[in-house]
């Protein structure tokens, strides 16, 4: 029931999105922003280390569907538990990575 539970939001989470279709998020190719990411995580995990104090914001500098898949990977490895993400959080257009969520680019001169 829960595989199934989490199959109808990543469907509702694709449609929403627009930018990635309902097989590109059942796709099991991971993305070229998502790969870097992963890649770090489980040399991580492989030697025992959790994930860094900022994952967030690395996560938050991707697409909204590689953000998905990187999050997905993390659930599914055991490193990503204690913290829910909102469905506003996940589909959030890409921030720059050393921009906090909800803080606006500043323009020069203003």
């Amino acid at each position: 029931m829960r595989s199934c539970a989490c199959l109808v939001v990543l469907l509702v989470a694709s449609s929403i999105c627009g930018s990635a279709s309902a097989e590109a998020v059942l796709d099991t190719e991971v993305r070229p922003q998502a790969q870097p990411f992963i890649d770090a995580a489980e040399l991580r995990l492989l030697g025992g280390q959790p994930l860094e104090p900022d994952y967030r914001q690395h996560l938050l500098a991707m697409e909204p569907d590689q953000r998905l898949q990187a999050i997905v990977w993390l659930r599914r490895s055991g490193m990503l538990v204690d913290r829910t993400w909102s469905l506003d959080d996940l589909m959030r257009p890409a921030t720059r990575l050393n921009q906090e969520v909800g803080d606006e680019p500043r323009i020069r001169g203003r």
